[in-house]
This record gives structure tokens, C-alpha cells and sequence, in this order.
């Protein structure tokens, strides 16, 4: 029987990382991963204390994430932030994220079950980093001042975690949430209400962004494997679709800029996606080693309709690997209405990859 790889996109609402790893195995999925996260046990990306920055000062009124009740997110504000006058911009420490002191804990958990031989020898330790512009799109700063300053505060923790997991075993992972979403919104403004977008929109163009994330990626050494989570609007606001062209340019924009290996690019769908949807796969330019996982899996239609987008992505782009539509630990509002546990889940996962 052929099975498809396996990828979990980060987030598992189970602690400690211990519990993660153990379903892991006992769903049958560890022969089928390449890397496995600890289910991000502290939290989206970890700590900073840049809220906090005496540098900075708030900057207009508070903004709803989204004004159209289709998620919990509609239930959020964001504060704007920007540099106080007379700031060394340059020099603003933004501190330690907390991603290394997490994965500290982690990976020796990771290596009891790696040694143990539960998992291949060659699985690799997941660590998630949030994006620049979803960790810190709050912030209002001229690109020409903000990008060098994420770029040496990247680089930096991406240097801790190095010096707690060796390199061979390390994946980093990208979560690229706000950058990918202020890019559907600036082509399709019309259908969103999203009024932090509107605002910080012009900080966060294609362009400029990918050539930050590549500068801090081609900084990685090559032994490290590096992939991205291309999330996607439909996780704010599940009423007006998706458009898999956005994803496909991120994707490909990213492969042109990054020189270095890339090993995976994560890319959601939505429960309505179809062949025609799927047809935007086939202007995909990744690099040869770059494997591509699509996120069939839609909890409201668990295995049937994860089969039914798995079949009509694999007409314009056949080899891909499945994953959910995003970490387990952000549930759309369809799952609040019916919850799954974490191993009715993974069964999902196991039972698509066999398909």
C-alpha cells in the first residue's frame, strides 16, 4: 500500500511534549514524518518582551483583527505600536523570544523516543517560528528601519536554538500567517473587513517582505532543514474562500529569493476547493528538492472530504504530502461546534495518508 507523507503544521493541544510524540506513534504516524513538532508547548512562537519596549509607544486606537463574526478571532484587538521620537531604531533590542528555551525542554524529550527507535532515524526536531510580519505586524515603522531590525533579532534566536539542537536534527519552521493574509487582502480588499490590514497593509507588500525572509533564511546554515506554513484569511474569515494563486506566488517568490535548500512549503485549502481551485498548483516553481503539502484536511468533512481535495489537487500537482489546514490548536468555527479530540485527529491523518 502507497501513503503519502505526513506533516503536522505545528500546534497540538497536548502537554508536555511527551504526549505529543506518544500519539504520534501510537496513530501509526512516525514511520510517515519527516520532522515532528512538540505541539508548540510554549505557545505560538514563544515570548517578547517587545510589547513591552520602552522604544515604542501605542499609535491610534485599538483595531479589530476582523469586524465579521465568522471566528474567534472577531473577538480581538490589536494595538498599534511605533517608535518614539528620538529612538535609536537601529539599536532596539528586541530580546530572547522564548523559542529556544522551549525547545530546550523539548528536543531531550525528542531524543528519548528518537534513541528508543520510535521514531526513523532520520526525523527531524520541529521548531516554529511565527513570521516577521505575524509575530510584529503590529508594529508602524518605516520598512527601510524595521526590516534590518527583524532580520538581526531572527537571526539571533535562530543562533540559540542552534546551540541547544545540532543541526542535522533541526527543522525550522516559518509560520507565515499576517504575511500571507495582508497579501489576500490587498488583492481582494472588497471582501474583508478586516481593519488591521487596512492599516498596516503597506508595511508588508510581497516584494519587500520575501526579501527579508530570504535574508534570514540564507543566514541558516544548509545542514538545518527550513519549510513554511503558508496560512491563509479563510482562518479569520471563513465566508469569502480562498484564492490559491496568492499561495503559489508567496511559494514561489520565496524559492526564488531563498538560495539555500528549502525542504517543504505548506500550502491550505478550504472545504469548497476543487479541480479549477487546484489548477493554480501547476505555476508552482519549487526548488527540486522542495516538497509540497497541501492542507486537505477540514475537520467538518474529515476523511471523505480531505479524499475528495486530495484527488482533484493530485489532477495539477500529484506529489504532495497532507496535512490540516493549520495547527490543531487554532480550531475554525466549525470545530468549536463539533470538537474532535487530538487521536480522532490523527486517525483523520493516517487514514488520508493511506488513501
Amino acid at each position: 500500500m502507497s501513503t503519502r507523507d505526513v506533516m503536522l503544521v505545528g500546534s497540538v493541544p497536548l502537554k508536555p511534549a511527551s504526549s505529543v510524540f506518544d500519539c504520534v506513534c501510537r496513530h501509526g504516524l512516525a514511520p510517515l514524518m519527516r520532522r515532528i513538532p512538540d505541539g508548540e508547548q510554549g505557545g505560538w512562537g514563544g515570548s517578547s518582551t517587545f510589547l513591552e519596549n520602552p522604544a515604542f509607544e501605542p499609535f491610534g486606537p485599538k483595531l479589530k483583527v476582523t469586524t465579521r463574526p465568522t471566528t474567534f478571532f472577531d473577538q480581538i484587538d490589536l494595538q498599534l505600536r511605533r517608535p518614539k521620537a528620538g529612538s535609536d531604531t537601529a539599536n532596539i533590542d528586541v530580546g530572547e523570544f522564548g523559542i529556544a528555551q522551549n525547545a530546550k525542554r523539548s528536543y531531550a524529550e525528542f531524543k528519548k523516543f528518537k534513541n528508543e527507535g520510535k521514531f526513523r532515524a532520520d526525523t527531524r526536531f520541529c521548531v516554529t517560528f511565527m513570521g516577521p510580519g505575524t509575530k510584529f505586524g503590529f508594529i508602524v515603522m518605516p520598512v527601510e528601519q524595521f526590516h534590518p531590525l527583524m532580520e538581526k533579532a531572527f537571526k539571533a534566536e535562530i543562533e540559540r536554538v542552534l546551540q541547544i539542537v545540532p543541526a542535522n536534527e533541526l527543522t525550522i519552521q516559518f509560520d507565515l500567517a499576517g504575511e500571507v493574509e495582508i497579501e489576500e487582502y490587498r488583492r481582494r480588499p472588497q471582501s474583508f473587513q478586516l481593519p488591521v490590514f487596512e492599516q498596516t497593509q503597506k508595511y508588508w507588500e510581497l516584494g519587500p517582505t520575501t526579501s527579508m525572509l530570504a535574508n534570514i533564511v540564507n543566514a541558516i546554515p544548509p545542514e538545518v532543514e527550513v519549510g513554511f506554513h503558508l496560512c491563509a484569511i479563510y482562518h479569520i474569515d471563513e465566508s469569502q474562500g480562498q484564492d490559491l494563486n496568492v499561495h503559489v506566488d508567496y511559494a514561489n517568490m520565496l524559492s526564488e529569493k531563498i538560495k539555500r535548500p528549502i525542504g517543504y512549503i505548506h500550502i491550505p485549502t478550504v472545504p469548497t476547493h476543487n479541480e479549477n481551485d487546484f489548477e493554480a498548483l501547476k505555476r508552482l516553481r519549487l526548488h527540486p528538492e522542495t516538497k509540497l503539502f497541501i492542507g486537505l484536511i477540514h475537520l467538518q468533512d474529515g476523511v471523505e472530504g480531505a479524499q475528495r481535495r486530495l484527488r482533484a489537487a493530485a489532477k495539477s500537482y500529484p506529489n504532495f504530502g497532507i496535512a490540516t489546514f493549520c495547527g490543531l490548536a487554532q480550531p475554525s468555527r466549525q470545530e468549536y461546534a463539533q470538537p474532535h479530540s487530538v487521536d480522532d485527529i490523527f486517525e483523520i491523518h493516517r487514514k488520508v495518508a493511506e488513501t
